[in-house]
């Protein structure tokens, strides 16, 4: 699915000569890459102008935005233009309004002596609604069944509402137990990771051996909703921010 929300063109600089960004009279053999990166946004691929663009060198700067290369804002056509590059990969966080493509880390490949042109996607999704950089942390606070009835009370479910999860930009997640222990010889703190659907529909969590899929029901700054996926209706629970 990657593949198709991302188009790569490489060619060598010999091809593209003619192009406006380039000067026919400059000798740009020894110049390093140049990468051409176009920011569209939402489902129909138009161009998004004024996004801020900042540069990174690997997925982990990314993750925690430090180690910037460059900052930028894209112009009217939604395209920044960066010159000069060494061999290697590049990762871009794109952020305009409530948009912005933290469901999709991969980076960018380029070598000296050519030219590469990059589509960044960026979409409104639940990534930077319900992660940060350092790590947003959420408590449960309900728990409904399928027909939205109440169970939180039940001791299934009563003992998950100390519990505490935390979900991370670079797709890290964690659960700590409080001191009620739904299994009291299991273990207090589990690790995985997550992904969304690049949208605010929906978000996987991958344990070792296990996938959890949840449907995002409704959300704010400051809770959310979401529905365990299951054949015939699903057990929804409700979280608040913690930090």
């Amino acid at each position: 699915m990657k593949n198709v929300w991302r188009i790569i063109s490489t060619v060598s600089l010999g091809l593209l000569v003619n192009l406006v960004f380039i000067q026919c009279e400059e000798d740009i053999s020894n110049n390093g890459a140049i990468l051409l990166v176009q920011v569209v946004g939402g489902f129909t691929w138009e161009p998004v102008a004024g996004a801020e663009v900042t540069v990174y060198r690997n997925v982990e700067d990314w993750a925690r935005e430090m180690n910037e290369v460059k900052k930028v804002q894209t112009d009217i056509n939604g395209e920044i233009l960066l010159e000069k590059l060494t061999t290697g990969e590049y990762f871009f966080n794109v952020v305009s309004g409530s948009m912005n493509n933290w469901h999709f880390s991969e980076g960018m490949s380029v070598a000296e002596g050519t030219v590469s042109y990059y589509p960044v996607y960026i979409t409104e999704n639940i990534n930077s609604i319900i992660s940060s950089v350092e790590g947003k942390k959420w408590s449960i606070t309900g728990v409904a069944n399928e027909l939205g009835e109440d169970i939180s009370h039940e001791p299934a479910y009563a003992c998950m509402l100390d519990n505490v999860v935390t979900f991370r930009k670079s797709g890290y997640y964690s659960m700590e137990e409080g001191s009620m222990k739904c299994d009291p010889t299991g273990v207090d703190h589990l690790e995985g990771e997550w992904v969304s659907s690049g949208d605010t529909t929906a978000f996987w969590v991958l344990f070792e051996e296990d996938i959890i899929g949840f449907l995002i029901n409704n959300f704010t700054e400051n809770s959310f909703s979401a529905t365990l996926y299951a054949e015939s209706g699903g057990i929804t629970y409700h979280y608040k921010l913690i930090q």
